[in-house]
């Protein structure tokens, strides 16, 4: 133990009869050491990944038309010559006579159909009540969508398709016929499969435009109704980022829905920063902030609004003096003039450039590059590791694995790890539990020191009672040695 370590520890000693003396003793108790190592550059934050940030937003309103076809009467009528046309099949000698488990299976191929198209019917006739007789003048708005979903063109078409198909089909086939391999058992399977395909995509777009109104009608944006005002002239070369339905009227057209948009013509990318985790404390950063440095070099913390219609990240940046001594290069200076607070250390996670962060001693850590054979690596958390992509990065925790490929270098691994000594973490210590004790963080501090059990008190406790072992046997042996 260093001399700056013992005169530390004294110090604290001495002042056990002041009122934090409690979280200053344990603190004296509970510390390991951590030795310098060469090369070690992990302070208090380490880098975490890159954040775009939306800039020059612009509010306006703009209309959404759904189009909804104009004569149901007729769509239907289609729908159901599709379901007579199938009738006819059942009707065929070959089919109507043949032998039933054969014939079975086709005629429950022709009734799957025959419920696809009833379902287009109740869809069909559910879109057209988002129409109004009576004639409504829209809003005269400069941005606006129109949506066409040509639902009543899709009806024609697979209309026109199966009923020349149907037609094309020999109504004469005999049941001597109607066999597995014969070509007129064969284009009667073709015929019933074909209709059953062009019905379901046909109900699947039905389907999906009938959310778009009901979702729009509930007032909800969902990510297609988002999709659709993206086609907007006014939006498309912009980052839309909240959505507001403000009324939506069934007209002759179909439904109209005036909405309030706001979009982000810029963007802004920052470098975010995260605390480092040190057997369960870590620097104190100001809730609901992300610290950050943006592309001109500067450090603050951004703000973001956080609400259920935002699409994009709408931040503010701003200052904060505590970054001057986190980027200023003095570890120790850092230490004293930063708050600190108790943590769970967090999971392990791939930084921007594809470098594992691991922050928890209790974690441990494999690697496999090719084919050779899996390896362990010593956990000296904080510790960052990289590697070649051909390398797989394993770390366990109880029942959590998470695997992560590498990248960041060409071949081999290098790591990082933390240029703070005992002294200064157990600095670290103390102020997070003065802290803590100050707010009766009771939760906390009992995590706390159920975490430094865990990755402190055990591994020390163990290898004292093995020492103690082997002092034992030694003196007995020497004995032994003594009485011979």
């Amino acid at each position: 133990m260093s001399g700056a370590f013992r005169g530390y520890i004294s110090y604290k000693l001495l002042g056990i009869m002041q009122p934090k003396m409690l979280g200053k003793l344990m603190i004296c108790i509970l510390c390991t050491q951590v030795q310098f190592s060469k090369g070690a550059n992990i302070g208090l934050i380490i880098a975490d990944d890159y954040f775009e940030v939306s800039q020059a937003k612009t509010e306006f309103p703009i209309t959404l038309l759904l189009k909804v076809f104009d004569n149901l009467t007729y769509q239907v009528n289609l729908i159901r010559g599709i379901n007579s046309n199938l009738e006819k099949i059942k009707q065929i000698p070959g089919i109507r006579d043949g032998p039933e488990p054969l014939m079975r299976k086709i005629i429950l191929q022709i009734a799957s159909v025959q419920a696809t198209a009833n379902l287009i019917i109740e869809h069909i006739t559910s879109i057209y009540e988002y129409r109004n007789a009576n004639e409504k003048v829209l809003p005269d708005i400069a941005c606006g969508v129109e949506v066409k979903n040509n639902i009543d063109v899709g009806i024609f078409t697979a209309d026109n398709f199966l009923q020349a198909s149907m037609e094309a089909l020999d109504n004469t086939i005999m049941v001597d016929q109607m066999v597995v391999g014969n070509p007129k058992y064969i284009s009667v399977l073709n015929t019933v499969q074909d209709a059953y395909t062009h019905l379901v995509a046909l109900d699947e777009k039905i389907m999906e435009f009938l959310e778009v109104l009901e979702s729009v009608t509930s007032g909800q944006v969902s990510p297609k109704v988002s999709s659709l005002i993206q086609l907007s002239r006014c939006v498309e070369s912009a980052k839309m980022d909240k959505v507001k339905i403000k009324s939506c009227e069934k007209t002759t057209q179909g439904l109209v829905c005036l909405m309030h948009v706001e979009i982000y013509n810029e963007s802004h990318r920052y470098l975010t920063y995260v605390p480092v985790n040190y057997n369960g404390v870590e620097v104190s950063i100001p809730p609901g902030t992300i610290l950050a440095k943006s592309k001109d070099e500067k450090y603050g913390l951004l703000t973001c609004r956080e609400e259920d219609e935002e699409v994009i990240n709408d931040c503010s940046f701003s200052t904060w003096a505590a970054t001057e001594h986190l980027f200023s290069g003095d570890p120790f200076s850092a230490i004293l003039k930063s708050n600190f607070s108790l943590a769970e250390p967090p999971l392990p996670f791939q930084s921007f450039d594809t470098g594992v962060v691991i922050m928890d001693s209790r974690i441990k850590i494999k690697r496999k590059t090719g084919e050779n054979p899996e390896k362990d690596i010593v956990n000296t958390s904080p510790i960052k590791i990289s590697f070649d992509a051909n390398t797989l990065l394993t770390t366990v925790l109880d029942q959590t694995i998470l695997n992560f490929k590498g990248g960041a270098l060409q071949t081999g691994v290098e790591m990082e790890i933390s240029l703070y000594n005992a002294s200064a973490i157990a600095l670290m210590h103390e102020k997070a539990l003065e802290d803590a004790f100050s707010k009766m963080d009771w939760a906390n501090i009992l995590k706390y020191f159920g975490l430094i059990v865990q990755v402190a008190v055990l591994p020390v406790a163990f290898t004292t009672c093995s020492l103690s072992v082997y002092a034992m046997n030694t003196s007995i042996l020497r004995y032994r040695k003594r009485k011979r």
